[in-house]
């Protein structure tokens, strides 16, 4: 198979360079072989002619409930949340309950979206482990990017809420802190005892739950307001994990601590109505507070509160915030690959990277602009 490219092309990469009559080429393996200024080529190369379209790396979206909460089949589709019994459940895996048919991939392909972090739903103080997938490939294994990347965890009403229907702990904010403070205390003990040859049975929970103790997994904190956000900060300094911080509509009030623990926010969904007491300060000009703190901030849409398809929207919204144009597709590019710990393989077009590539006729942020071609690790999909 041939090295392919792209010719006559407006290049951002998300790394700093930007290149007006660019070309990228790839291996046939989907890895990019070079991002830059239009070169003499050897004739064996097959490149597609971009007509002086604009092309970024293909959008990251580090938050979302695909395949999980499908699209247009209501309840049926609906897996996104164990709350039958316990509200601590991280032996649970999103990947077992993606359908990788669902028509949002496709929606998500038209707007240029390629990588996309699926989670569990957040009715459990914990509820288990995300997946990391491509939105198209030939086969679902091929699609998979990490099976196991991140244990979600959620603070606030929504586990409240689910307990005072189920009629159990958590109804309180003090008690969402202690089952997860009491799940990570256990799951110390059962490492330690694991490594002693102590362990008197398997326990799956406590298995899913040691990484994060490791630091091998970030515990993913669903934390609208500033106090529980500044409870999931205290106990990931009691335990000495890595959190990362879903939505965070009020982070900008604890951004000096954000910033020093060196705690990334995944900010949305910002086009969502203000809908309860905890997304009242909905607005993207706290993304221009998190950013001029130092915080690096990945947008989100949070699928299916806000279809996929609108990510770049998102990203859009923050230039009449007033952050630049390109700090803003950072947002949706390089930003969620770093907080995905891919920034090796995504997330900015770069000799080395998977070859995920959107091309749009015009600016990608645009009202109104949507993507003419699509690659996922060099093959076209769209």
């Amino acid at each position: 198979m041939p090295v392919k490219g792209i010719i006559n092309a407006r290049i951002f990469t998300a790394a700093g360079d930007i290149f007006s009559n660019g070309c990228i080429l790839w291996n046939p393996e989907g890895k990019i072989l070079y991002v830059g200024e239009k070169r003499d080529l050897a004739l064996d190369i097959e490149v597609q002619d971009a007509g002086g379209a604009w092309v970024v790396p293909g959008f990251i979206d580090a938050h979302t409930h695909l395949g999980i909460q499908e699209s247009a089949v209501g309840d049926a589709g609906n897996d996104l949340c164990e709350t039958g019994g316990s509200a601590v459940t991280p032996g649970m895996r999103a990947i077992d309950g993606i359908h990788f048919e669902d028509e949002a991939f496709n929606d998500a392909l038209h707007s240029g979206v390629t990588t996309v972090m699926v989670l569990p739903g957040s009715s459990n103080v914990i509820s288990g482990c995300g997946a990391i997938i491509k939105t198209a490939g030939k086969t679902y294994g091929e699609r998979i990017v990490e099976t196991v990347a991140g244990m979600k965890c959620a603070m606030g009403e929504m586990p409240k809420n689910e307990g005072k229907m189920r009629g159990q702990m958590p109804v309180t904010r003090m008690g969402t802190a202690y089952l997860l403070r009491r799940t990570l205390f256990e799951t110390r003990n059962y490492f330690m005892n694991k490594e002693k040859n102590h362990l008197s049975e398997f326990n799956l929970d406590m298995e899913a739950m040691v990484p994060v103790l490791e630091k091998k997994m970030p515990l993913r904190v669903h934390a609208f307001r500033s106090d529980d956000i500044y409870t999931a900060i205290r106990i990931a300094r009691e335990f000495q994990i890595k959190i990362i911080i879903e939505h965070g509509l009020e982070a900008y009030k604890v951004k000096e601590l954000l910033k020093e623990d060196h705690i990334p926010v995944l900010f949305g969904t910002g086009l969502n109505w203000k809908y309860s007491n905890e997304t009242k300060e909905t607005t993207f000009s706290h993304v221009k507070e998190l950013m001029d703190a130092g915080v690096e901030v990945s947008m989100i849409t949070d699928h299916g509160c806000t279809p996929v398809q609108y990510l770049p929207l998102c990203a859009a919204m923050l230039t009449r915030a007033g952050i630049s144009w390109d700090d803003a597709l950072k947002t949706i590019t390089i930003h969620p690959a770093r907080a995905l710990g891919l920034e090796g393989r995504l997330g900015s077009l770069e000799a080395g990277k998977d070859a995920d590539i959107s091309i749009f006729a015009h600016n990608p942020l645009a009202i109104g602009s949507g993507a003419v071609r699509v690659f996922i690790k060099g093959v076209q999909v769209w």
